[in-house]
């Protein structure tokens, strides 16, 4: 009798979906993503008909460049030689120092 009386209040309940996460699988569409982009883009220049023009003249200008950069360093290695063999001549030769 007490059980009809008193009502216990039932259980709740809820549904949840199980979710999952796929690090390699999100990494992949990721890298796809970006490479389905740069195949456009390439795709894109090379229909340019003077892209074969640019790209060698682009080339030449970084040959070129890349030239000047190394002449200049090994100008200063030079001076730099020839800076401590003075000191070294002075030191030993003349006792200046």
């Amino acid at each position: 009798m007490a059980g009809r009386f008193i009502k216990l209040p039932k259980h709740r309940s809820y549904n949840v979906s199980s979710r999952y996460y796929d690090e390699q699988k999100e990494l992949m569409e990721e890298r796809r993503k970006r490479l389905q982009k740069e195949i456009e883009e390439e795709q894109k220049i090379a229909q340019d008909p003077d892209y074969e023009h640019h790209l060698r003249g682009h080339m030449r200008g970084m040959f070129k460049e890349r030239q000047k950069i190394s002449r200049q360093s090994n100008l200063r290695v030079i001076l730099v030689l020839l800076a401590l063999c003075a000191i070294v001549y002075l030191f030993f030769f003349k006792n200046i120092l």
